[in-house]
């Protein structure tokens, strides 16, 4: 067990009770502390993670990386996820989460400084591993403080905003970062800068992070005898859910990551371009992440939200590797992130499957974050070696645009599954 923590599953519910050191007494304004912070910190980390494609002209020119090393730097932190979610999420799932978090929150920063200072390429790959091991070390525990200071009736709009938070982050570090490049000069201090920020972050959670361990939180913590693993078979949204992740993961992924290099290189559009479309893409991403769960047509519609989703991230995609423009590029971007609302739908959906416990909550987002990480680590690498064996980057990221399409299958599979539960649930 780690230091300082407690474990969630033990017999005697006094485990549970409220410490002065890790519980806030039950006042309901404190809940938008803790969640604010909990999203910034998670946001950024995130951000950490999938704002690489910016800064990889530069790496690649700087390290004398091929494309095939482009592929595999970008997908690391993305293989380590794939590897490690399930057995750390069940791991975690089982303490106390401030605590934890807290470690995260500094192993992010570290992991940022380790890349900024990295003299070869194998280092910096470290640097991409440590980061992905943070952050998942914050799933679980993140999970857990959300269905603390929530009730099921709040999940929608609390998750919600976490989801968002993480799409706003990414927007303000895409279109930050090509400028702070310039302000401080080169890649390797503007990555110190940013991890100056994530210890900032880290820092503030340290200080305001609280738990809430409520008796209706204990009752269901203490009634969950089986393994949270065993959800994961329980569940065939989780199976559909993740099918559809897989396939839109693949073609953001490569997107995110190689767009920017094939837009300077092939495109002629400057960085600074590159980095307010990407920052309004996140940017317009943000409000659907709550929209799409909170307003009843939508929630009672799913199906079709998706599979709008997969066909506008489709076009859209293939609109950006062919226009040049300014004024077409901001557009298409915003209109890419306007459709971005699936993962949040997927992510809040595990909460209101039948008789779901919290940790089995837990370990069903982990094992969506499988498919998610399987879909963004493939992409990278698929583009990276397609791109060497034909010479040509454009074609690598047409194959990979197809894949969102996935979501238009996956709109059809669960089409029906559980609109009525998240119902009853906003209304109870």
């Amino acid at each position: 067990m780690l230091p300082g923590s407690r474990d969630y599953s033990g017999i005697d519910c006094n485990l549970l009770a409220p410490t002065p050191d890790q519980d806030s007494p039950q006042i309901p304004n404190y809940r938008w502390v803790v969640i604010l912070t909990l999203v910034t910190g998670v946001s950024i980390a995130m951000s950490m993670v999938f704002f690489l494609g910016l800064l990889l002209p530069d790496i690649s020119e700087d390290l004398g990386l091929s494309p095939s090393q482009q592929g595999w730097l970008a997908s690391s932190a993305l293989i380590t996820n794939l590897i490690l979610v399930i057995p750390i999420n069940t791991w975690t799932s089982r303490f106390r989460p401030r605590r934890l978090i807290s470690l995260a929150f500094l192993g992010v920063s570290g992991a940022v400084f380790l890349q900024a200072r990295a003299p070869i390429f194998a280092v910096l790959v470290l640097g991409r591993v440590v980061l992905a091991l943070s952050t998942i070390f914050t799933q679980a525990p993140r999970v857990l403080i959300i269905q603390q200071w929530s009730s099921r009736r709040q999940l929608p709009l609390t998750h919600g905003i976490l989801i968002g938070g993480v799409d706003f982050m990414f927007g303000v570090t895409s279109f930050l970062t090509p400028f702070i490049i310039m302000w401080v000069g080169g890649w390797r201090n503007a990555l110190s800068v940013w991890g100056l920020f994530c210890l900032l972050v880290a820092g503030t959670w340290i200080a305001l992070g609280r738990e809430r361990v409520t008796e209706e939180f204990k009752r269901r913590i203490v009634s969950q005898e089986k393994t949270p693993l065993a959800s994961i078979f329980r569940y065939r949204e989780l199976w559909f859910g993740a099918f559809g992740l897989f396939g839109v993961l693949v073609g953001e992924s490569s997107f995110a990551l190689f767009w920017p290099t094939y837009a300077e290189s092939q495109l002629h559009v400057s960085s600074t371009i590159v980095g307010v479309a990407l920052g309004l893409t996140a940017f317009a991403a943000t409000p659907g992440s709550v929209w799409a769960n909170v307003i009843p047509v939508l929630v009672q519609h799913r199906g079709l939200v998706l599979a709008a989703c997969g066909l506008v991230k489709f076009g859209a995609t293939l609109g950006l590797l062919q226009f040049e423009a300014t004024s077409q590029i901001l557009v298409l971007a915003v209109v890419k992130g306007l459709f971005s609302a699936y993962f949040s739908i997927f992510m809040i959906m595990v909460f209101y499957l039948p008789d779901i416990k919290p940790r089995e909550v837990a370990v069903g987002q982990a094992f969506l974050r499988i498919a998610i990480f399987s879909g963004a680590a493939l992409g990278p690498l698929l583009v990276g070696f397609l791109q060497e064996a034909t010479g040509d980057l454009r074609q690598a990221l047409l194959v990979t645009a197809f894949f969102p399409l996935a979501l238009v299958a996956t709109a059809f599979l669960i089409r029906g599954s559980t609109p009525g539960a998240m119902r009853e649930a906003r209304t109870s």
